[in-house]
């Protein structure tokens, strides 16, 4: 779980590694999101493209 600097409303800041393996070289997608409280359903934040050189 990673939590932002603001609570406030505001977008804050974060910083976080993640430790993974990868099954090859190349292109991937790293995707962040948040479990709804309401119905623990996962709700999509964000997708961002990601590049993995070994």
């Amino acid at each position: 779980m990673v939590k932002a600097t603001s609570g406030t409303g505001t977008r804050g800041t974060f910083d976080v590694t993640f430790p993974y393996k990868t099954a090859r070289t190349g292109p991937g997608l790293l995707t962040a999101y948040v479990v709804s409280v309401k119905d623990g359903r996962t709700v999509t934040v964000d997708t961002v493209p990601l590049t993995v050189n070994r």
